[in-house]
Order: structure tokens, then sequence, then C-alpha cells
């Protein structure tokens, strides 16, 4: 049955609160894979066409391997991360099929391992040609720019092309600025406001296209009048929409044919960190005061619009110092007359050249600076109203509520991840805000053709003002299948990749207005560790406010590993990540108080030491390949000195030969399909032991928590130094009877499930665990490829978690075998008694708490919490 969504969290068909802990799979889905072109890669950059994203985010061959690497981490949760250009880099309306069903593929495997995903439609920037991901490299073309000039006309900053590319050097942090630079703010105010700001940039309509797929925009091919010219013209805006929309639509109906909607895959999300691109600019001759990361040549839109017609002229320089961004003065920046536009000119009567200054934006200048402003206010007002622009309300709701009633139309039960633009609270939320108004009926009538044979889509879709508020709503927000999804980075480890477990600043609740910059400074282990939730309350409260009470997903927060100028890689193995282990804990410490669930950025299975997750020189993928192989290679020496397990196959005598037959097995037969199946007869404890050697921060990552709760959860803490773990919920009394049974007992049917990782608790034994009222047991689930007669991971010793002797082979045998869990029967459901308390209160709350030591309470029975 679908999770519901009315309410603070996902429910099960019991109505038992979810806790759903996720990964964002994953941060090399941005690029392709045929050819390999990550972001330092400049050879084949511009062969966009022809690319493959299949294989992204690994091999179909080795997702067995990564799901039960994930499951035993405690992972339940997958935002999937898809691009625009995966599923149409071939052309407007050339959809890869192949890509499609591969992605079917993988995700049938997580289905299988028991997880629940949704689709994230991803891009940073607009582009990778423009110095990110996600659009195809046509949209830019179609707008009439030629990204080959970027690095010239400094339009935009691309990794691929810096410097003449293949450089490690990229500065950090630095892709950001493409917000403020030409080709991204200008594709973005095309994306979502080109009909108000670029009327006169037209492209051919999707409707004359052989391979036409309809929209919320373009529901039908049929014209009005009949004598419409065969090749109409849309607006650049309806057209990228349009394209974008049925992209994904492909996708989601190919899931949905798969059967992994609504049960694994819950939905899809609106679009990864929309910007406003220059809609609402104030002064298109001033910097942008919205655009907080300054970094190198730093441009005016004015300055940017004249760079990209090849003048020559003075730009600030920003650089990133100890205290954040600052200015350090002004430079010359000389295209030498190039120019990042197309000479020829548009469809529809458009002029050649930049779109702006064929709006009258700005215009050549005989005079020193060879330019001038015509309308510095041209972004500030939204032409429709004479109001200022509103870009959140006017300009991306309207799509939003275009995308999500286009996936109700194809799935009715999609859970829609409302994702605002990073740091910015969502619209108020109206009611029915994905059905059509009046003038829309899907599939039906034809659709308006002017006397200029442009095309006009269905109207009510493209502006509509928000008046009221969700407390005014009453029920009606409860019928919606939505979950809140914003973002949030700790911006002082983020930028200058260091982490100071002492100082940070609440940049969130200081631009909300509720401190002042020195108000939002915090001082201290516990004042830092106290923002981290601070910030999830803030959001998780403005997604009720604002779009009603239903259940809030972080769909990004994350460390870098490669802090301090990558200190850590240059330890010896295993190496020294307590920093990052430190911030991974506060970031989940804060997480847990708000209790919502997240998605951690990211899992990235190649994953290296010198190009981190291969993208703009970013690495916060929790796995990293380089970091397996070392485990690998220091078990096989432990093991050729021990004599080693037998190998697979025949036996082999000599130390070499062992060596080379353990790294082989663990490598290649413990990552394939076949090898986690129990496919291969000798597979051992060890084989499955090393799927977790390339794990990062995991004495902080993994933790126990409550996977289904049967009522409201009141709190949730651990602590991975103590491993003390602590959380309550409660409910109503009488408690109301489950829904389905399905041939449990309602105390089953009703118990609390906690996950308990055998990283945290490796010796059941030496646990204790006490709760408040009820009785409790442990529950394991056999690992794939386990055989019988081995031995249990509680009748040995670890020698990573015990000393951590960096002269012994980390065994990582906390985590051998399958998922464990602890299930707690508060003895309120099925007349087990020990639950409900007399007075006739309208609530109960009960408490769990674990600790760790010698003689642990592994009984079966009701334990007091003094």
């Amino acid at each position: 049955m679908p999770l519901a969504t009315n309410g603070r969290w996902f429910r099960d068909e019991n109505g038992r609160a979810l806790l759903l802990r996720g990964v964002n799979l994953s941060g090399n889905a941005k690029l392709p894979l045929s050819p390999h072109v990550p972001s330092h890669v400049s050879e084949g950059f511009f062969d966009a066409e022809t690319v493959s994203f299949v294989g992204r985010p690994f091999p179909l061959a080795e997702a067995d391997a990564h799901f039960i690497r994930l499951k035993r981490w405690g992972f339940n949760f997958l935002r999937f991360n898809v691009t625009w250009e995966a599923l149409e880099h071939a052309g407007p309306g050339s959809v890869d099929h192949d890509f499609i069903a591969y992605v079917v593929q993988v995700l049938l495997k997580a289905k299988q391992h028991g997880f629940k995903c949704f689709i994230d439609p991803h891009q940073d920037v607009w582009s990778r040609f423009t110095g990110g991901s996600g659009a195809p490299y046509w949209t830019l073309t179609a707008a009439g720019l030629v990204p080959p000039r970027f690095a010239t006309t400094e339009a935009a900053i691309v990794h691929n092309t810096w410097n003449g590319g293949g450089r490690s050097d990229f500065p950090r942090m630095i892709w950001p600025t493409n917000h403020g630079k030409l080709a991204c703010a200008t594709m973005f105010t095309l994306f979502f406001g080109g009909s108000v700001y670029a009327p006169r940039l037209l492209t051919t309509s999707p409707t004359s296209l052989p391979n036409f797929h309809p929209s919320p925009l373009f529901p039908t091919s049929t014209l009005s009048p009949s004598s419409a010219p065969p090749t109409p013209l849309v607006s650049i805006q309806d057209a990228l929409q349009h394209h974008f929309m049925s992209a994904f639509f492909h996708l989601h109906a190919a899931l949905v044919a798969a059967g992994l909607t609504p049960d694994t895959v819950l939905g899809i999300d609106t679009l990864n960190e929309p910007h406003f691109g220059f809609i609402g600019l104030p002064l298109v001759s001033a910097l942008d005061p919205r655009l907080d990361t300054r970094n190198g040549n730093t441009p005016t839109a004015l300055e940017a619009m004249a760079l990209g017609e090849g003048i020559a002229t003075d730009v600030d320089l920003w650089a990133l110092g100890p205290v954040g961004f600052f200015k350090k003065g002004r430079t010359r920046v000389d295209p030498g007359g190039a120019s990042c536009w197309t000479g020829e000119p548009r469809v529809g009567g458009g002029g050649a050249g930049c779109v702006w200054k064929d709006h009258g934006v700005w215009e050549r200048a005989e005079s020193a600076p060879g330019y001038r402003v015509v309308k510095d206010d041209y972004f500030a007002t939204d032409p429709r109203t004479g109001e200022a622009a509103q870009f959140v309300r006017d300009f991306w709701m309207p799509f939003v509520r275009a995308f999500g009633h286009g996936v109700r139309q194809i799935d009715s039960m999609a859970v829609i991840f409302v994702e605002p633009p990073v740091n910015t609270p969502p619209s108020v939320w109206e009611r029915d805000e994905f059905r059509p108004g009046e003038a829309v009926k899907d599939g039906a009538g034809a659709l308006e053709v002017d006397e200029k044979g442009v095309v006009t889509p269905a109207a009510a879709w493209r502006f509509k003002k928000t008046e009221g508020r969700v407390e005014d709503l009453g029920e009606a927000t409860k019928d919606e299948r939505i979950c809140f999804a914003p973002h949030w980075y700790d911006d002082v480890t983020l930028v200058f990749k260091e982490w100071n477990g002492r100082f940070t600043i609440d940049y969130l609740n200081y631009v909300r207005g509720k401190y002042s910059f020195l108000g939002a400074v915090r001082l201290g282990e516990t004042a830092k560790r106290r923002m981290f939730g601070d910030v999830m309350d803030t959001l998780r409260e403005e997604g009720h406010e604002h779009i009603g009470m239903h259940p809030t997903t972080i769909g990004e927060f994350g460390v870098p590993f490669d802090l301090d100028q990558g200190m850590s890689y240059r330890t010896p193995y295993p190496h020294d990540y307590r920093a990052q282990t430190s911030a991974i804990d506060y970031n989940l410490s804060g997480l847990e108080r708000a209790l919502v669930d997240y998605a951690l950025w990211n899992y990235c299975g190649d994953n290296t030491h010198t190009w981190g997750d291969g993208w703009n020189g970013e690495d916060l993928s929790v796995f990293c390949a380089d970091e397996r192989a070392e485990g690998v290679d220091r078990v096989v020496k432990s093991k050729a000195r021990e004599g080693g397990a037998a190998p697979i196959g025949e036996t082999t005598t000599g130390v070499i030969a062992l060596r080379r037959d353990i790294r082989k097995r663990l490598l290649e037969s413990a990552g394939s399909a076949a090898a986690v199946t129990g496919e291969h007869a000798g597979l051992s404890l060890d084989d499955l032991d090393a799927l977790d050697l390339g794990g990062r921060g995991l004495d902080a990552l993994i933790r126990p928590y409550p996977i289904c709760t049967p009522g409201d959860l009141v709190s949730l803490s651990f602590y991975p130094k103590t491993r003390v773990f602590r959380f309550s919920f409660s409910h109503a009394t009488p408690p109301p009877a489950p829904l389905r049974l399905a041939g449990r007992t309602e105390a089953d049917a009703m118990a609390a499930e906690i996950f308990m990782p055998r990283w945290q608790y490796p010796d059941k034994r030496d646990v204790n665990v006490q709760v408040s009222a009820g009785k409790w047991e442990w529950v394991e689930e056999a690992e794939p490829g386990e055989v019988d007669g081995m031995p249990s991971w509680d009748e040995m010793a670890s020698e990573w978690k015990v000393g951590r002797n960096r002269k012994t082979a980390p065994r990582f045998r906390c985590s051998a075998g399958g998922v464990r869990k602890v299930v707690w029967r508060c003895g309120c459901w099925g007349g087990t008694g020990g639950g409900m308390k007399e007075g006739g209160q309208k609530n109960v709350t009960h408490e769990m708490l674990v600790t760790v030591g010698a003689g642990g309470s592994p009984r079966e029975s009701a334990c007091c919490i003094s």
C-alpha cells in the first residue's frame, strides 16, 4: 500500500511513523559514462549528442553489492539522481530509452533489497556546459548560445575547459559563481520567465515534432485555426519546460509500467536547486545582492552581457579569505571580440547576438567602456503586474504546478517532493495545486495559434498569484501527496573545507532575519551542535507553515572528505577521518533532533582520492573506491602472512599467488551480483566483510534509529563515542486498531522496529536494552551469500573497533551478517499489558535506552528505565 503523507511523517499501512534514512545515488550521475568525461577531462567534452549515461550510478552487475552495503549501513531510502541530459541528450524529443530501461533495472534491484526512493531531476548551474550538470547541450544552442566560446567570454567557468582542461588546481567552490555568469543566469531566466522577459526569443513548437509527447503545457498537438503554419513557434520558456517535463514523464511512465510505483518509487522531486537567474535582479549595472558566493572574476549582469558579445571590460575580482569572500579589486577581461552568441538571425524575427540586447536591456556605445545600460531595472519588476518580481510565487510555482499535474496524470499516487530554491522558503500552498484550471482539459480541444504563428500553451499553467495561506485551507491540504524537500549544508565546512568543532555561523536563520550576523555566530561545541538542530527545526517548521502538515525530507546535506587540503589522504591507511566523522555526527544529531527524513549527499561508487566524486573537485562520497582497494591490499597482506583462507577454485601455493587470488576474490567476487547472491559455494564472511571496505566516517554514519514507530516520535539521540541510544514515542490511549494484520497479531503489527547496527553493537551480549514498558527481542536477517556453519560475529573480536592498530588489517567484522533489529512491543496492543496507564490519559509515552557494557540484557522481557 502507498505510504500516507497527511502528517509530519510518512506512515505505513497501519499508521506507524517511518523514518527514512537515505543517500543520494549518485554524484557521478551528473556525468556520462560513455565516453567517460568527468569534469577534469577536456577530450570529447563537446561531443554532446552521442553520450550515454547507461551505467550511472554503477554497472548493473555491481548493483547488489552496493545495495547490500548501503542496507547494512542502515540506509532504507534513495534519492535517485537523473539529469535531463541523460534522458534527452540527442535533441528535442529524442529520449534515450536505453537509459530508461537501465534505470528501471537498477531500481528493480533496489526493490529487491527493500529500498524506498524518489527520482531527483538533478541539475547544478543549469548544465555540464555551463559548469555544472543537468540540461542537455541543445538547450543552450536553442537560446542562441555557443558553449565552446564560454571560456573566452567568461560566460561560464567550466572545469573541463578551465585553463585548457585536465587541471587538478581548479579553485575550490568556484562552480557556484556560475549562477551570476551570463550563460547560467540567462538559461534560468529563459526557463522560468522567457515568455515574460524574452518574448521575442522563439523556437520550434514541440507540437510539430514527429515524436511529440503531451505535457500540461501542450496537452495536444491539434492547433487552431487549422490553417496554422506547418512549423509553428513557441516561446523558449514553453519549449524548454515542455521538453524537460516530457523527458521525465517518459521515465516515470516506465517506472509505473515496471510496477515500481508507488511502493518502491514514492514519487519525484520538482527540480534540484532551481535558481532565479536574472529574475528579480534590482539593477543590471550592479552585482546581484542575492548571490553570496563571489569568487574570481565577478561581473555585474551588464558587464557579463558585454563580455558575451566580445567587448573588453573591467570587472570585480573577488577571493575567498579567512572569514569569507572579499573584493580584491578590479581586473580587465578581454574576449578579443569573440562572442558567445550565434551571429545568425533568430526564428520568428528576433535579432542576432545577445538576447538581452535584442530586448533593449543594453546597447553598444562608441564611448568607453563600449556599452551602456538602457533599462537598468528590467528584471526587477514583473511586467504582467507592474509589481516587484516574485520568483518563487510567480515563476517557480507555476512550473511546479504544471510538472506535478503531469506526473499525477501518469501516477495518481505519486508523492511530489517540493524543493524550493536553496535557502528560500517555499511558496504558500493553495488548494488543489496540481489540478488544472477550467481552461485546461488534457488531450481535448486545440491549442490556439496567433497571427504570427506562435502557439499559446495551456494558459492556466502560465501565471497564477497565490493569495491564501495554509492555515485557511482546512482539510484541503491533507489530500495532497506532497513532501517538503529542502537542502542545507554547513557553509563554513563546505566552502572552506575545514572542520572546526567549536565555531560556525547559523547562516540560514541569519538570512531569515532571526539573528544579526554576530548573533548568528556559534562558539563552543555545545552551541555549534545545537545550531545543526536549530536549522533543521527551521526548515521543518517552514514546510509546515507554507505547504501544510506533510513530511519533511532534507534532500541534500553532506561533508567534504578532502578537508584541510586532503590531509586525511596523507595519513597511513586506515586514514584519519576523525574531523569528517565529527562533522557527520553533528549533522546527523541535528536531523535526529528535528525528527525528519534525509538523503545524504552522496554515495559515489567510483570516488577516488585524487578526483573525488569526479565533478568540480567535490569529494563528499561516504564510499571511496581507492579506500576499498587499500583496505583489500591490507587484508591480502595480513591473510598471506597468516596462511590465508583457501581460495575459491583450485588451491595455489606461494605467497604471491595467494595474495593475487585473495585480492581478486575480494575486489571482484564480493563486488559482483553472483557473489552476493550466494552462487559461489566457497564465499565466506571475509568476502562479505570486504563490502564494507571503502566506507568513510562510518563511526558516525552508521547509527541506530527507529525504522517504524506505532505512534508519534518524541525524541531521538545517539552518541557515537559512548554508543548510548535514546528513543521515545507516544500514542493515543486507547490505541487505534491496526488496519491490516496480514496474518500477524495486533502486537506484532504495531511493534516498533529499531535498526541496531552491528558496527556499533557487534556483540549483543554486551548490549543493555531498557524499555519503559512491554517486551523486546532481537531479530536478525540472513545475509545473502551466508552459508551454514560460519562463525557469527558475536564470537569474534574486532581489530578495527578495538585499539585501531594501524599495523594490523581492519576486518570490519562489525557489520558481517544481515540487518539486525530490535522489535519492541510496548504492550498497548494485543492485550500483553505493561504499556497502558490508568486515568483516561489521551496519550502515553514510551522510552528506550541502549547502553554498552559487560553483561548485557538480551532478554525478551520488560525492563524499566530508572
